[in-house]
């Protein structure tokens, strides 16, 4: 694996970036829905497929779509498999989270796509590192 000098903030813009040159859209209302097809060239409504949190794309781009997640899940676990990225990342979901004043590691995991009963030894030991560091550095 290649040591990668991006940011954690860097990589995840990235990646939201990737997905956000994918076509698809997120409709909440029938206008809004209507707006989506337009957006996407589509006539009738059998031509979409749901992908779930009110988000659509053409029924074509199935395996495309499926492609970028699986890419963009593998590119997250070679990222987040350097300690150094992954304390990094820890920091700053963190702060994110304003862990300092509500104290929930499950939204803090939750962001980083974790579970304390499925992190291994190291992870558990690293992210133990980064909520020591990051209560250090907090004025609540």
């Amino acid at each position: 694996m290649t040591k990668t000098t991006q940011t954690y903030r860097q990589f995840k813009d990235s990646q939201q970036e990737m997905f956000s040159n994918f076509p698809i859209f997120y409709a909440f209302s029938n206008d809004q829905f209507e707006e989506g097809k337009n957006k996407l060239g589509v006539k009738n409504n059998s031509e979409l497929l749901k992908v779930g949190m009110g988000g659509y794309i053409k029924k074509v781009d199935e395996k495309a779509f499926t492609d970028l997640l699986n890419k963009m899940d593998t590119m997250t676990d070679e990222y987040m498999a350097d300690k150094d990225n992954f304390f990094n990342a820890c920091i700053y979901e963190l702060a994110n989270h304003e862990y300092g004043y509500a104290m929930d590691d499950s939204t803090v995991l939750g962001a980083l796509n974790l579970k304390i009963d499925t992190m291994t030894t190291e992870q558990k030991s690293l992210y133990s590192q980064a909520v020591i560091k990051y209560m250090d550095g907090f004025e609540g």
